[in-house]
């Protein structure tokens, strides 16, 4: 996600304009990421590619084929009955643990339902 995210570009001060307008008017965050679409920043930058993108087979590093390999759809439909939790900071371990943690995904879906202004909907109840 850190490659196309809409409100993870760096330059333009176009782009920190719209970064600042989702922060302070939530609103408009869901317009704002559809522009991105529309504007084509959807799209892999295959000059960007992380070190991650490589593999070890046979103890020898590859680029692996076709993985990842897919641009985001500028005009998603939702998946019927989806349900989408998000885990912000404080919903996961911290750094340090070495036991298990237990993840609370009716918190999670609550926040996605928050986060995306669903609040006050019954979508993604009852998921486990």
């Amino acid at each position: 996600c850190m490659k196309m995210c809409p409100f993870n570009k760096e330059g333009l001060i176009a782009h920190r304009a719209a970064l600042w307008l989702a922060i302070r008017v939530p609103v408009l965050r869901r317009l704002l990421a559809r522009m991105d679409g529309w504007l084509g920043y959807g799209r892999r930058n295959t000059a960007g590619k992380w070190w991650w993108d490589l593999e070890i087979v046979d103890r020898r590093v590859t680029v692996p084929k076709g993985v990842n390999a897919r641009d985001l759809d500028p005009d998603p439909k939702p998946t019927p009955n989806q349900k989408i939790a998000i885990y912000p900071a404080d919903m996961v371990p911290p750094p340090d643990s070495k036991e298990p943690f237990p993840v609370d995904r009716k918190e999670g879906l609550r926040r996605h339902r928050a986060a995306s202004g669903l609040a006050g909907t019954d979508a993604g109840e009852g998921a486990e």
